[in-house]
């Protein structure tokens, strides 16, 4: 695995709506204190309204008790008046008494507080006279909820009294108290939500704080690390994190170092290759070539001389000729003297020449070269040759095609190699997997790695193929003045 695969794209996350976990958090936080108020306030409402209403039930039987001990004097006396000024007073003097009913021992009405008399409805309500205390009973009222109790007067022998108490006070009692069980509530989900908010903050933090790292790392930056924020899971995590980043920076480094190692042997076997092909091309040229050449003389003076049968000479000398020009092709195969006489140009136009001669092909060469460019570096100018010798045998080979075309572009920037063929072309994700053999594009992404070059390859199945390599012209590599 090299660093670019290291830093490769991951997949993309699904579509969908961002929640950030702050925001996951707060939401939950939220929905449990919502509810756990709701059912609180529901649960405290009932309570409070239950023991509000048995006060008043308490309440309404001491204010009908107490009303009954004053009316005995009045109620035996036959003193309706005194018995009127006394309900009226205690009427008046209780915001919460609806009214008072005083009855003799028949259950006929002796006094009440209703200026129009018992309402149909409370006396449909109202039971016989007791000796006993009957208990406390609520009635539904347009103006609320009343708790009447009744008491006996001397024991039910001079009749009874009945009261009615609102329920305003005990409304007005459970509106504060629920005010003040919101106003309660207000500030524990307000601190909840700080404590929600801090919380959140904690967790959120170093999770950011990672996820920003990871995303560092997965762009090459290994000497990036997370902070180690606490000394908890989260802290954990962020330490095993930082693990993680020394052990790929410390891969990485390793890989640079092999990658370093396995490309100078690769410059130092090319350029001993070149080397050796530069050798053997001049003693094919030299020496194999003048050696024929001296026979080719020989075998001339000797016809001139008619000392050979007649034709045989001849014969020879078309088969000298043929070795010399086979020897020739073979050395500037092996490497060309124009391309160190006169530069890459010159000589990539001359081999395709030659090649789209030998093959009955038409292949087209086009160069557009900068007046101020000067030429590039012996190593330059042989591996992008190279790579033209490659691509075009390929082409010849397997694309075929029945057109191809090279074109050099020169700038004092930059130099770009472009090989096209309208041939049968490939599918690259074969030549990935192996099912297609490519040793040939494997040596030229090599060769134009060496340089510092930019290797790509197009190619579609009937839609031929298209290699392309860019070459920077920067400080890492100078062209030479001249030509």
């Amino acid at each position: 695995m090299t660093p670019r695969a290291l830093a490769a794209q991951p997949p993309s996350p699904p579509l969908g709506l961002r929640f950030p976990i702050h925001a996951k958090i707060l939401l939950v936080g939220g929905l449990v204190t919502t509810t756990f108020a709701l059912v609180t306030l529901h649960s405290v409402r009932l309570r409070t309204v239950e023991a509000l209403h048995d006060a008043l039930e308490r309440r309404a039987v001491y204010t009908a008790r107490s009303l009954a001990a004053s009316l005995e004097e009045p109620v035996t006396t036959g003193d309706q008046l005194g018995t009127h000024v006394l309900i009226t007073r205690e009427l008046q003097s209780s915001t919460d008494l609806s009214y008072i009913i005083v009855r003799d021992r028949a259950g006929r009405v002796v006094d009440d507080t209703f200026p129009g008399g018992i309402p149909p409805g409370l006396a449909r309500f109202t039971p016989p006279v007791s000796s006993e205390e009957a208990p406390p009973r609520l009635l539904r009222t347009a103006d609320g909820l009343i708790c009447e109790a009744a008491a006996p007067i001397i024991g039910g022998r001079a009749g009874d009294v009945r009261v009615g108490l609102l329920d305003s006070s005990v409304r007005e009692s459970v509106a504060r108290f629920l005010r003040s069980v919101y106003w309660a509530l207000a500030l524990c989900a307000l601190a909840g939500i700080g404590l929600g908010t801090l919380l959140t903050f904690s967790i959120a933090r170093p999770v950011n704080g990672l996820a920003a790292a990871a995303d560092r790392v997965r762009h090459g930056d290994f000497e990036c690390r997370a902070s180690v924020l606490s000394n908890d899971e989260l802290g954990d995590l962020a330490v095993a994190f930082n693990s993680m980043a020394e052990a790929l920076q410390e891969y990485r480094r390793q890989v640079e170092e092999n990658e370093a190692t396995r490309a100078a042997l690769l410059e130092r076997t090319v350029l001993a290759q070149e080397d050796e092909r530069r050798r053997i091309s001049r003693e094919l040229h030299d020496e194999l070539g003048q050696c024929l050449s001296t026979l080719l003389v020989t075998v001339q003076a000797q016809n001139n001389a008619a000392a050979l049968p007649a034709g045989t000479a001849e014969a020879l000398e078309a088969q000298i000729r043929e070795i010399i020009a086979q020897v020739r092709a073979i050395a500037w195969a092996m490497r060309p003297s124009i391309l160190d006489d006169y530069g890459l140009d010159r000589a990539l136009a001359r081999y395709v020449q030659e090649v789209s001669r030998r093959a009955g092909a038409r292949i087209d060469y086009e160069s557009i070269v900068s007046p101020t460019a000067g030429r590039l570096p012996d190593p330059a100018e042989v591996c992008l040759y190279r790579i033209v010798q490659e691509a075009l045998s390929n082409v010849l080979r397997h694309a075929h095609a029945t057109r191809a075309s090279v074109v050099l572009v020169h700038r004092v920037e930059e130099i770009t190699l472009l090989v096209e063929d309208d041939g049968t072309g490939f599918d690259p994700a074969d030549l990935a997997l192996g099912r297609t053999a490519g040793l040939g594009l494997l040596g030229m992404r090599e060769r134009a790695a060496l340089i510092g070059g930019e290797f790509t390859l197009q190619s579609t199945p009937t839609c031929g193929t298209s290699i392309r390599v860019r070459l920077p012209l920067n400080g890492g590599l100078e062209c030479r003045s001249g030509s």
